[in-house]
């Protein structure tokens, strides 16, 4: 009877430790399916992002890849049909709109005949040279056209001022500001140009309408024909624009030199409009004909920090 009794206690034993085992062992498959999944996604977001180097080391990242926050058409709502535009060219327009999500004011960039690949293209630069002097990017709308890039809005009463309207347009005529001022305005953007080159770009469109101020700063704005330094692509002009240089109308490359040669003539048109000779100086240093004898932006800097101490 006791054997009996033994024998049930085992076989029992025996059978808790079997049903135990086979818990286990469902476990451990179930884990290692997991496993086996998650290593997978981990080799294939490795192949991608190798890939990515690849292509990127090669001028061929496509554009879609950035992390870049998308916002739909209904976020972005009108705010005056008559006074909202802010700018107008060739490429689109910008407008001032209200970001319902965040209950501000911001700008929408339409481009439009821009592609996908342009609009995340200039959102993307505009992410990667975040600066006290650069509006900062909020995102793109790529739902509906004409696609935009959304930005900050600097500037009042649905209004931005650059420094081609302050120093030429009428309506701006009551805005003044000191000599002390403006050199503020020029260190911000040459703070700003400054940054871009540390990054390893260009900016290859500056000139007085693509500088924007605000509470008496400076602001850098339009990133649509950056290029990379090292990666300089060619372009012969059929038409002469006074901030260009002369080089890269004829077809040179654009360099560092270049930028420089553009900021040269926005410091001329400030010095000329304030009649301020140490402006003056500066832009005729910066846009000289030749390029090996423009100065770099570090130098650009001390001549800026030299005239402020004078104001």
């Amino acid at each position: 009877m006791q054997e009996k009794q033994v024998n049930q206690q085992i076989q029992s034993a025996v059978g808790a430790t079997r049903k135990q085992f086979d818990i286990q062992k469902q476990l451990a498959s179930k884990y290692y399916q997991l496993w086996r999944e998650s290593a997978k996604t981990i080799r294939s977001q490795g192949i991608e992002k190798r890939n990515k180097r690849i292509l990127c080391a090669a001028g061929q990242e496509n554009p879609k890849n950035y992390a870049i926050s998308k916002i739909i058409p209904g976020e972005i709502q009108g705010i005056d049909a008559d006074s909202s535009i802010v700018g107008a060219g060739t490429y689109g327009q910008c407008v001032v709109k209200m970001f319902t999500r965040l209950g501000i004011q911001v700008i929408e960039k339409q481009l439009h005949e821009g592609s996908l690949d342009e609009i995340y293209k200039e959102a993307h630069y505009i992410q990667l040279f975040a600066h006290r002097c650069v509006p900062h990017l909020l995102g793109v709308q790529v739902e509906k056209k004409p696609f935009s890039i959304i930005m900050e809005f600097v500037g009042d009463n649905l209004e931005s001022m650059t420094i081609h309207k302050l120093l030429y347009n009428s309506k701006f005529k009551h805005i003044s500001l000191s000599i002390s001022d403006w050199f503020q305005v020029c260190y911000d953007i040459v703070d700003a140009l400054h940054h871009l080159r540390q990054k390893g770009y260009l900016h290859c469109d500056l000139k007085t309408n693509n500088v924007l101020i605000f509470e008496k700063k400076g602001y850098l704005v339009d990133f649509g024909k950056v290029k990379k330094i090292t990666n300089t692509s060619t372009k012969k002009y059929t038409q002469l624009y006074p901030h260009i240089v002369p080089e890269v109308l004829n077809g040179a490359p654009a360099s560092p030199a270049s930028d420089m040669y553009s900021m040269g003539k926005i410091f001329l048109c400030i010095g000329d409009k304030l009649k301020n000779d140490h402006l003056l100086s500066i832009g005729r240093l910066f846009s000289d004909s030749e390029p090996t004898k423009r100065p770099t932006i570090t130098e650009l800097i001390r001549h800026l920090k030299s005239g402020m101490t004078i104001c």
